[in-house]
């Protein structure tokens, strides 16, 4: 998974758990304002069957939430340790780019030698064909003298 996808999780997880707490808020604001009226107002019956029907609700929004919570926590772990996954796997990647890089400098600098190992024997080659001609023609200068002398 990429750093982008696992951002976007993360993101998508964090407004989740930004709706949750607000949609808390909003319950524990009406339970407030029930327990006010009914305090004041004994009467209402009608309203204080309601209020317990909203709090039943709320109770249920309260269980739905918290498992919205554990799974909101349970995805930020496992895009934590994503990440995780991500960072070693890009050390790795760099490991193994740098191991290559030296690899292929050691065989470039082998190249080398190796060229220039091979021009060397080149010239030394040269200079001892050079060399046999010479004493060729010495040789068959030395013989023609010695013929002439003869």
């Amino acid at each position: 998974m990429s750093r982008s996808q696992v951002a976007a999780r993360r993101n998508e997880y964090t407004r989740a758990a930004r709706e949750r707490d607000e949609v808390r808020d909003q319950n524990r604001q009406r339970d407030a304002e029930y327990r006010r009226i009914v305090r004041s107002d004994p009467i209402q019956r009608e309203e204080e069957q309601q209020g317990n029907t909203q709090r039943r609700r709320t109770r249920r929004q309260n269980t739905e939430l918290r498992e919205l919570e554990q799974q909101a926590n349970s995805a930020r772990r496992r895009a934590v340790r994503e990440d995780a996954t991500v960072r070693e796997m890009e050390q790795q990647s760099d490991t193994s780019r740098r191991r290559v890089v030296r690899e292929d400098d050691e065989v470039r600098e082998r190249e080398q030698q190796v060229n220039s190992n091979s021009r060397r024997a080149v010239r030394e080659d040269a200079t001892v064909r050079e060399r046999e001609q010479q004493s060729d023609t010495s040789r068959r200068r030395v013989v023609r003298e010695d013929d002439e002398l003869r």
